[in-house]
């Protein structure tokens, strides 16, 4: 697996950068880690997904100011590799979610932004969540994002086959099983977490936006480009409306680890 997201990797990077795009997905992305790990700097984060700062800058600047200590794991050597270089502070490794090479309680928060989702078997979804829970310490904050199969774009993309897709020019990497909102609500709960919030993230319809994004980026004035990054961040004000779940590209959840108490 570790050889199959190596050649994905370096593919997209030569083919497929979408500078501007990523550039929007980081500044969603970081609103959305901003607004929900507690703003009390907490001692080990983990961030199960590494590709955003191999791609762009990531949201590195943001965890940064969240944890005292950032540790990545990516099952892409390549790209754990890489993010080590431009980041040393980060302590990088390639791994496996479904099996984490973490300690029981290891870390104060985890991010982990469309990980558990390239997955054929639906089963490894709730594996990962489970090792997720394994090496949160009690109390610890899950923000978590997949794949949202509420909207009818990405339920019919998930049913069509990977090589017909890909042929297509549609994606660019695997993609796997993943969850509705009430589905992805009820599998972050039933691997042990308390589910805090609920919500859509990246609204905007990225068959047409990702092309319209870029060819302003290069050929648009700055006007032109503002106006456009506006209004997909006012898109974005529809995270928690009853239009998201299917409009939104991502479900996002916020969870805690509930703290046992002792018996008296």
């Amino acid at each position: 697996m570790n050889a199959d997201w190596n050649r994905v990797v370096e593919e997209w990077l030569a083919n497929h950068p979408h500078p501007a795009w990523r550039q929007h997905s980081d500044r969603v992305n970081a609103d959305l880690v901003e607004r929900w790990l507690p703003a009390k700097k907490s001692g080990r984060l983990l961030k199960t997904d590494l590709f955003d700062e191999v791609a762009s800058e990531g949201i590195y600047s943001l965890l940064s100011t969240r944890a005292g200590k950032i540790c990545g794991m990516d099952v892409s050597s390549f790209t754990a590799t890489a993010v080590y270089r431009k980041y040393p502070e980060v302590a990088a490794c390639a791994a496996d979610i479904r099996s984490l090479p973490f300690a029981n309680s290891s870390f104060d928060a985890i991010v982990s932004l469309s990980t558990v989702d390239h997955f054929a078997d639906a089963n490894d979804i709730d594996v990962s969540l489970r090792e997720l829970w394994r090496v949160m310490r009690p109390g610890g904050t899950l923000v978590i994002t997949v794949d949202n199969r509420s909207n009818p774009l990405i339920a019919l993309r998930n049913s069509l086959p990977y090589s017909f897709l890909r042929k297509l020019g549609l994606v660019s990497y695997p993609v796997g099983r993943t969850l509705s909102f009430r589905g992805a609500y009820m599998s972050v709960e039933s691997a042990g977490f308390a589910v805090c919030d609920c919500i859509g993230i990246l609204l905007a319809p990225r068959v047409l936006a990702i092309p319209l994004v870029e060819l302003a980026a290069r050929h648009g004035s700055r006007r032109m480009r503002d106006g456009i990054t506006n209004s997909l961040m006012w898109m974005e004000r529809l995270q928690q409306n009853s239009v998201a779940p299917r409009l939104a590209h991502f479900v996002a959840i916020r969870a805690t680890k509930p703290v046992e108490r002792s018996h008296e």
